[in-house]
Parts: structure tokens; sequence; C-alpha cells
């Protein structure tokens, strides 16, 4: 992806200035293709997660509106973003994420769906079913990620990168209702230990 390469190089700069991020537990990142998954404020998310993160290349599920114009879906879909309609099941969008799994690449999904809006920076919104869908079907890796705060233009936020883990006691089932819900339930859980484990991080700082 030399188009996304050329674009980090010029875009890294400016997200160090502007949203300066203390990324934890780099450490953490898996050398081979993972699910990233991450609560979700604002377009500032994914592009210091880019980045950040990803030298070579980076995929992302964005919504589809996204994709409207004809150089925004030229642009996207060169640096390997995939459009998604939020609301309502998108077979294409599944079918992309699969195939970049598939192929070993990693990808980085919202659970949640969409921004979150609430007034509360702690608070997440439901949680979507398809992050365990996509990581049972392929077999890969989750790496739970979250955002102390919202971004604010030269305020200091965190990155905390959680402990990698998998769903593999769900490998070869059928993913029904019940596995959803449970397998939900899980990430879910893994989220609440992260929001503890980065609000203890940040207050030994402050301390």
């Amino acid at each position: 992806m030399l188009l996304y390469r050329i674009c980090r190089l010029i875009v890294l700069p400016i997200v160090l200035i502007f949203y300066p991020t203390k990324i934890v537990n780099k450490e953490n990142l898996p050398k081979g293709r993972a699910i990233y998954i991450c609560n979700h404020f604002s377009l500032a998310d994914s592009i210091i997660i880019a980045t950040r993160l990803f030298k070579r290349g980076f995929h992302a599920m964005i919504k589809k509106e996204a994709f409207d114009s004809k150089i925004g879906n030229w642009f996207l879909n060169k640096i390997g973003m995939v459009g998604v309609q939020r609301g309502k099941p998108d077979i294409q969008a599944y079918k992309q994420v699969m195939k970049i799994l598939n192929s070993g690449e990693s990808m980085l999904i919202y659970p949640e769906g969409t921004r979150n809006k609430s007034n509360n920076d702690e608070e997440m919104g439901e949680i979507k079913a398809g992050v365990a869908t996509y990581a049972i079907k392929t077999q890969t890796p989750i790496v739970p990620m979250m955002y102390y705060r919202r971004h604010k233009m030269f305020r200091k936020n965190y990155l905390y990168i959680g402990t990698p883990f998998e769903l593999d006691e769900y490998y070869g089932k059928r993913i029904d209702a019940e596995v959803k819900n449970e397998t939900t339930a899980i990430v879910g859980d893994t989220f609440d230990g992260i929001r503890n484990a980065v609000n203890n991080y940040v207050e030994k700082k402050k301390n």
C-alpha cells in the first residue's frame, strides 16, 4: 500500500502535535494478523491508530457514507478501508472483511458500530456480534484497545492495549444466537477490564 505509507508519513507529524497520545502496552501487539477492537469517539480514533501502530498498511471498517464521493471512494479503497452500511446486514462488507482476514492481514473494527455520542467517556454503546463472528470464522485473535477519553486538540490522551485473546472454544461451532450472545458478552467483559486498567494507569501517572 504505497499510497497509505506516503499518507502516513505526511499525517504522522500532524497527529503527534495535535493529538498527543501515549501508547500503553505496545508490546501486546501481535506480529501476525489480528482483529483490533476499540472504543470509538471520532475520526481521530482511526487516524491515531493507523499512524501510530501500522506502518505498512491498515484496514478498518468505516461508515458507507464516507465512500459517496468519487474521490472519497477512490482514496478509501486505495488505502484499504471497508465501507459498511450501519444498522443492517451488509453482505458485501462481510465478504471484504473475511477476504482481508483470510489473506493474513489485520482489521480494525469498532464493536459499538458507531461513534459514542454520550456525555460519559467511560460508557460504551451496545457491543455488536460482528467482531466475534469474524474472529470465530477466521480463527483470528482479538486485540482489545481503549482510549482513556475522547480527543481534544493538544490534550494528552492514552491508548491502552490489552492482552490478545481468542474465542477458540467456539472454533468450528455453528454461530447461532446463543453463541453470539456468549461471545459478545466476553468482548464486553474484556472492555470492562481494560477500562479499569487504563483508569488505574492514568491515576498512577497523576500521583
